[in-house]
């Protein structure tokens, strides 16, 4: 019996070793991004962190849901016991509310349930990382997703190199600064789990030299040897090829010299490539497979591209370029995906267009035509990408309006798009330089670039496939003129300030493909109809606006062309219909800026001072002229017609289709089917003669057309060329001899030429591409 009882005390005192049971369930610590955090990217890890350890089958219990609740692919791992991090699939791009739910599947060890809990934050279609000072950056991304930046950085005792690298909140410098002369034009790559950077050390005896990030530090690799311009490519998991410019070995001439990195030292990649007119700016270079290098450069006023199959150098047929103005060249990128080799690359056509060609072997392949959402706007610089579905990425800058702006386009099944539509980057006080581009897991978007400021920025990428569209129109009201108010801010159509004028929010701008010449002035658009009416919209002729409709033009010019900040408005037009008449009114601004005053009804003009010396000359026309013009021949809208509005547009930083986005805000009815798209003159991949048809639409279709004032000829977009007169005994174009051709006779002159109203100067751009048709013209019989 003692042993029994003593037994059962021992039962019912415990071990030592027991320990209370656990019905505590564990709780939330943090979240990261926090809740109610905006200006995240999608694509940082979100780390969860709890009270206490918990299971693994916690990770079904967590949910990611998009702005529409939708749910979101996603992973999630432990990260020691207490933290689930959570990583969104890098397919997925999104902008707006993003959920985390947690639900009743996290438990700890003992099988307690976390109760309900949800975060939630804001995500931005591009996100920005901290500024920095520097130029000319370089980006690579490491498989672990960290993003690396190289840049050149202005110090009182010449040029160096930094490198950096983001950790999701701030730029962490690796190392001090790289060069000891004049360290310029990085290039970083990815050698392993560590970024290599190669540069250009430029002096009497200009050096190519490199370094590898330890971890700790920077090692220095040997130099490949002479040379300046270099780049650099590598693939996961071989080591970095360099291109650059060398000497000749014979001692004349340049060549482009290619080598690949084998351990320490740099060995050669196939052989020298000669240079025949000396590479302009840098040449570009990707990998089709380990040391299997793609170079392109600009060369003797033509684009060169070389791929190297192991034993000799394929040469793609050359790209030829025309001249571009004094200080200013072309830009070049290329990039591989296999065996297949992407080219992007600028040209000037009046202004510079960017453009993409896709190359297999000797074959070159156009994609589409110019990116430029601007047909008559200087699109530059251009930087390619191609991610994991094999699509085409470039990035670029484009002045829109006064305004550069960074722009992205994709390409695919129905042409280039912008993906999301939002501009990476658009605020009108920067003036952004030279992009390049790096892919987050072979499909997100990464930019880098520098600005005028000698300032560096980096934009990551959320953005959803499709632009999103304005759904709504504002209000008209408050913006207003009937002839009478004698200055522009008394129409309340603009808040003046400074020399700018922000239009009233009821305004709707609109772009053209193909621009009325007005002596080089610069222009915005906007259309303004009474609130619940909307336009007629036929596919061809001009489009019918309701009574009370108004359409406002601004003319301006660059005190320093080129020089986006110089920008001067010097006229706003108006363009109103009343009773059933449109009547035109031109303001002129003042010199301070502060307004513009209504003229009375006569022809005048004004000089603008610019920043050379010089002046411009603006014609301002009188009511009777702009009468003229805006006849009920073929108008009396002369831009308002569905060929001259099918093309892309920026509206407030956000890409989109124009005549989409005009039927989404109640402008045009239901989607309307186009014919083909007017020629912009500016468009090097249009045919010459489709460029100049659309000029002469554009320009002189408002008299040239059977009821207009000279119905000789029928300049209108949609007339076969066979029907415009433009071909004939009368000598009107002369096949092969532009001096003969009155059509280019006219046009070369202001005195009894054509256009006859509102222009001081001839047209250069339309001179030389109304001549090279002439020259090539065959199907004028």
């Amino acid at each position: 019996m003692t042993r029994l009882v003593c037994v059962l005390v021992i039962a019912a005192c415990g071990s030592v070793d027991d320990k209370p049971m656990d019905t505590m369930p564990p709780s939330v610590v943090a979240i990261a991004p926090a809740d109610g955090a905006t200006g995240v990217w999608l694509h940082d890890p979100i780390r969860i962190s709890f009270s206490e350890p918990v299971t693994p089958t916690s990770l079904t219990g967590v949910r990611i849901l998009g702005p529409v609740g939708e749910p979101l692919p996603a992973t999630a791992a432990l990260e020691g016991d207490s933290v689930i991090v959570v990583q969104i699939d890098p397919a997925v791009a999104v902008v707006g509310s993003v959920r985390i739910e947690l639900g009743e599947g996290v438990t700890d060890a003992a099988g307690n349930a976390l109760g309900e809990t949800s975060a939630g934050w804001t995500v931005s279609p591009w996100v920005h990382g901290p500024e920095v000072a520097g130029t000319t950056p370089a980006v690579a991304i490491g498989s672990d997703g960290r993003i690396a930046v190289a840049h050149t950085v202005l110090l009182p005792g010449g040029r160096r190199v930094a490198v950096r690298l983001w950790d999701g909140a701030t730029w962490i410098e690796l190392g001090g600064m790289l060069g000891t002369r004049d360290a310029a034009l990085p290039s970083v790559v990815y050698g392993g789990s560590q970024p290599i950077v190669v540069w250009s050390e430029l002096g009497t005896t200009p050096t190519i030299e490199a370094a590898r990030w330890t971890g700790t530090e920077w090692q220095p690799i040997v130099s490949p040897g002479e040379g300046s311009f270099v780049v650099a490519s590598a693939l996961p998991g071989s080591e970095p090829v360099i291109a650059y410019t060398a000497p000749s070995a014979f001692g004349v001439g340049t060549v482009l010299r290619t080598k690949v990195l084998a351990g320490e030292t740099w060995q050669p990649v196939g052989f020298d490539v000669a240079v025949n007119g000396g590479v302009v700016g840098l040449p570009q270079l990707a990998l089709t497979g380990p040391a299997r290098p793609a170079v392109a450069f600009v060369d003797a006023r033509t684009v060169r591209t070389l791929t190297w199959n192991g034993a000799a150098w394929t040469e793609a047929p050359s790209i030829p370029l025309a001249p571009v103005p004094a200080g200013q060249f072309n830009r070049v990128a290329i990039a591989a995906r296999g065996a297949t080799v992407v080219l992007a690359y600028d040209t000037y056509e009046g202004s510079f267009g960017v453009h993409a060609v896709e190359i297999t072997g000797t074959t070159v392949r156009p994609l589409g035509g110019a990116l430029d959402v601007d047909p008559s706007a200087n699109a530059q610089a251009p930087a390619v990408a191609i991610d994991a579905d094999g699509a085409p990425l470039v990035a670029w800058r484009e002045n829109i309006d006064g305004n550069w702006r960074g722009v992205l386009a994709r390409w695919g099944a129905t042409g280039w798009v912008s993906p999301g539509g939002h501009v990476w980057s658009g605020d009108p006080t920067r003036s952004l330089v030279r992009p390049a581009i790096a892919l987050h897991r072979d499909r997100v978007p990464v930019v880098a670039w520098f600005e005028s400021t000698d300032t560096v920025r980096v934009a990551r990428f959320n953005g959803p496939g499709e632009a999103p569209l304005r759904t709504q129109r504002s209000s008209i009201v408050g913006c207003s003129f009937d002839g009478t108010a004698q200055t522009l801010s008394a129409t309340g159509c603009f808040t003046i300030v400074n020399g700018t004028a922000t239009p009233h929010a009821g305004l709707i701008p609109f772009d053209l493909r193909s621009e009325l010449w007005s002596d080089g002035a610069l222009k915005r658009r906007w259309l303004a109809l009474p609130d619940g009416q909307m336009m007629k919209s036929p596919v061809t002729g001009a489009w019918d606006a309701p009574a009370g409709s108004m359409i406002l033009k601004e003319f301006a010019i660059e005190t320093t062309p080129g020089n986006s900040r110089t920008r001067r408005v010097m006229e706003t037009r108006f363009l109103v219909l009343a009773a059933g008449t449109w009547r035109g009114y031109s303001f002129r601004w003042r010199a301070d800026g502060k307004d513009a005053d209504l003229l009375p009804d006569a022809p005048t003009t004004a000089p603008w001072p610019l920043d050379n010396g010089t002046q411009h000359v603006h014609s301002y026309p009188s009511r009777a002229q702009c009468a003229r013009c805006h006849s009920a021949s073929n108008g009396p809208l002369l831009g308002l017609r569905t060929a001259q509005l099918a093309r892309r547009v920026d509206d407030n930083g956000v890409i989109v289709d124009q005549l989409a986005a005009l039927q989404q805000l109640g402008v045009i009815g239901s989607q309307i089917g186009a014919g083909p798209p007017l020629g912009s003159p500016h468009d090097s991949t249009v045919p010459l003669e489709l460029r100049v048809r659309g000029y002469l639409a554009a320009n002189c279709s408002h008299c040239h057309n059977p009821l207009g004032e000279r119905p000789t000829r029928d300049f209108r977009w949609e007339t076969p060329l066979a029907q415009t007169m433009l071909c004939g005994p009368d000598n009107e174009v002369v096949k092969g001899n532009p001096a003969a051709s009155m059509l280019f006779q006219r046009m070369s002159t202001r005195t009894g030429g054509m256009p006859p109203l509102a222009t001081l100067q001839v047209d250069p751009i339309a001179i030389d591409v109304v001549s090279r048709w002439i020259l090539s013209e065959t199907n004028c019989d």
